[in-house]
Order: C-alpha cells, then sequence, then structure tokens
C-alpha cells in the first residue's frame, strides 16, 4: 500500500499453490522470469507473510539466477529472522546467497518480532532455486524480515534465505524488524541493510538514504534501538534472548500441532498435514470462503 502511494507500478508474482498449500515453484519462477529488465523485486527472506511458505535453498538459487539474468534489484524485507527455522543464521540464507552471487540487494530487517520487541517456509533448495533465478535475470532482491526466529525457534537458521543470498554474490535489500521477536512493538525498531558492490557503491548509497531520511523522519526512536544493541552486545542478554525466541517458536509448532490433531479428532477427512508442513505466525488453511462462513454460522 504504501509504495503504491509512493507512484511505483506494483505487480504480483505466484508464490502460493492453493493445491498443495506450499510453494508454487513453476508459476513463481516463470513470473519472475517475465518481469522487465532493472525492475525491483521484493523478496521475504524467511516465514513468508501472510502464507507461512518459503522457498527452499534450491529454489531460492533458481530465483538468484533469474534476477541476475534480468538485472532485478533485489528487496529482501526480512522481519521474522530466526523464526522460521530457530536459527538466525539459517533464515538469512537467501540473502547471504544473493549477495555471494554478486546481487546489489536492499534489506529491510526488523527485530520487533525475533526479539520479542514488538506458515509453509521455502526449503534451503528451493531458496537456492530462487537465487538462480534472480541471478540468471540479474533481478534486485529486497528481503522482508519481521519474524526472525518465530519460524523454527532458531533466529540463525531462520536467516538462511538472506545469507544464502549474500552468499550467493547477491547484492539484496534487507527489511527487517525486532517489533516482535523483541517484543517491542511499540518503539517498532529494525533496520535496513543494503549490501553494495563495493566502498565507492556504499557510500553513494549512504548519501541517497540520508537524503530521503532527513524528510521521513530525520532522526530515529533511539530507545529501542538502545534496547536491542544492549540484547545483541550481551552475552547473558543474548544466550536468553535466543532461548526467548526458540520458547515462542515452540509455542507456534506446538498450536499448530495440537489443531491439527484435533481437526483429526473431530472427524475431518480432510488432509491437514499443511497445517503443521507450514511456520512462523501465519497459515494458509486451504479453506474457501464459502467453508469459512458454514463455520462461522
Amino acid at each position: 500500500m504504501i509504495i503504491r502511494f509512493a507512484g511505483v507500478d506494483v505487480k504480483n508474482y505466484r508464490y502460493y499453490d492453493k493445491n498443495t498449500c506450499g510453494f508454487d515453484e513453476e508459476g513463481a519462477l516463470a513470473d519472475i522470469a517475465a518481469i522487465p529488465k532493472g525492475s525491483i523485486i521484493l523478496l521475504h527472506a524467511c516465514a513468508h507473510n501472510p502464507t507461512g511458505v518459503d522457498p527452499s535453498k534450491e529454489q531460492w538459487k533458481k530465483i538468484s539466477e533469474i534476477c541476475k539474468k534480468n538485472e532485478l534489484f533485489v528487496f529482501f524485507d526480512m522481519a521474522y529472522q530466526g523464526f522460521a527455522s530457530g536459527d538466525v543464521d539459517g533464515d538469512a540464507y537467501a540473502v547471504r546467497y544473493f549477495i555471494d552471487q554478486g546481487h546489489n540487494i536492499c534489506l529491510a530487517q526488523s527485530f520487533a518480532k525475533n526479539m520479542g520487541l514488538y506458515g509453509m517456509h521455502f526449503l534451503k533448495e528451493q531458496w537456492k532455486k530462487i537465487s538462480e533465478i534472480c541471478k540468471k535475470n540479474e533481478l534486485f532482491v529486497f528481503f522482508d524480515m519481521a519474524y526472525q526466529g518465530f519460524a523454527s525457534g532458531d533466529v540463525d537458521g531462520d536467516a538462511y534465505a538472506v545469507r544464502y543470498f549474500i552468499d550467493q554474490g547477491h547484492n539484496i535489500c534487507l527489511a527487517q524488524s525486532f517489533a516482535k521477536n523483541m517484543g517491542l512493538y511499540g518503539e517498532r525498531v529494525g533496520a535496513f541493510s543494503v549490501v553494495c558492490e563495493d566502498a565507492e557503491e556504499a557510500a553513494r548509497v549512504a548519501s541517497q538514504l540520508k537524503i530521503l531520511i532527513r524528510p521521513l523522519y530525520s532522526n530515529p526512536p533511539i530507545h529501542g534501538a538502545r534496547i536491542v544493541t544492549k540484547i545483541l552486545n550481551d552475552a547473558a542478554l543474548h544466550k536468553q534472548w535466543l532461548v526467548d525466541v526458540k520458547g515462542m517458536a515452540d509455542r507456534i509448532i506446538t498450536m499448530r500441532k495440537q489443531l491439527r490433531e484435533l481437526l483429526a479428532k473431530e472427524g475431518s477427512s480432510r488432509n491437514w498435514q499443511h497445517i503443521t508442513d507450514q511456520i512462523g505466525m501465519f497459515c494458509f488453511t486451504g479453506i474457501n470462503p464459502q467453508q469459512v462462513k458454514l463455520n462461522l454460522s
């Protein structure tokens, strides 16, 4: 919504397969390959909102190749790092792979969720395929990571996609939030990272960002940032935070398991495996609008 108000022509690419309740690899890759050269592509680094479906590493590689081929500018949104797999490093896989593949990305990263300050994920192989496609089409990857740690309980694991993209040479953008995984909703603390080709390019990007920041908010709130800094730089607090994030992720996983078990117990003949296959805070049930109305009545 915000980007549309900025006058940007926004198009969608296929992502969720309602038949499998998983990632629509064929549709996504085909649509990404058809994106005009030089366009910006927005990718969620991990714990996709709202489907709970992430690409595998192989799929990230394919996306990276297509982005590279078409010279797409990748903007990563990483608001849930650590919530996909419970591994912060793992959840950054896509971002790191893209950067390693030579992509110059933007990364919007949030710590609101995975630091408590505030569904089906791509497999690592799928992330690789996506990365390959982005690389091939020279797509610019923008990762949205607002739930790091909530997917798997492993903050490093949830960063797999982001890190894989960077490792693959993608110069990405990463929008990362700590509002949820650090419980700082009122502070809305996060980070915006841009992986550049070299120091000269980094200086140019920083200069442009400063120009944009000045009329927007000039100076960011300091309290939330100081809390995050304290947690990340204090060994004991950092260790406790990782335990807390895993606790939140484990609760989500347990709730998914209990929901699936209760549906089976109530006599549903439908296969609800996708509920436990999906990860993170969001879930696509596969129930159509008519079925929802019937349940409500």
